[in-house]
């Protein structure tokens, strides 16, 4: 399947929380926001930094994360806490996904987070409706949160 492209994508402010790393990645499916636009989805995810600390090592790490998501956690200072982070983001960015009659498995290594945006693949991308797509994510007490929108013309 072709990869979704990913054009237009923005940088956005950063969230003003105290101690909290925010991290922003946006997806676009072809869809571009206009005042007429209308919110297609939304995904909220939360996941405790501690559980990845005791994953990192397995076999998890392969089948949720592509090479490059792997290969950028584990040089992070803190593996744990940004395999946590990006996990959060692709559970976010699925959950806002406007899919219709999705009944598989969730294929994780078709949803792609980096620093730069979000690209999504694959069959994942072949079951959405248009949408641009954007995630924020911060770090808080232990807790990465991820915030993910999508937006449809």
């Amino acid at each position: 399947m072709p990869a979704t492209a990913v054009t237009g994508v923005r940088a956005t402010p950063a969230m003003a929380v105290a101690g909290a790393r925010s991290t922003p990645a946006m997806a676009d499916t072809g869809a571009r926001a206009t005042p007429a636009a209308i919110i297609a989805g939304v995904g909220v995810d939360l996941v405790a930094v501690d559980r990845w600390r005791r994953l990192v090592g397995g076999g998890i790490v392969r089948r949720w994360f592509d090479a490059v998501e792997r290969d950028r956690c584990r040089a992070a200072p803190d593996p744990a806490r940004a395999f946590a982070e990006v996990f959060a983001a692709k559970e976010a960015v699925f959950k806002a996904l406007p899919l219709s009659g999705w009944t598989g498995a969730v294929p994780w290594r078709d949803i792609h987070i980096a620093p730069a945006g979000v690209r999504v693949d694959g069959a994942l991308a072949a079951a959405c409706a248009p949408a641009h797509v954007q995630v924020r994510v911060a770090t808080t007490a232990g807790v990465a949160h991820a915030f993910a929108i999508a937006v449809s013309p």
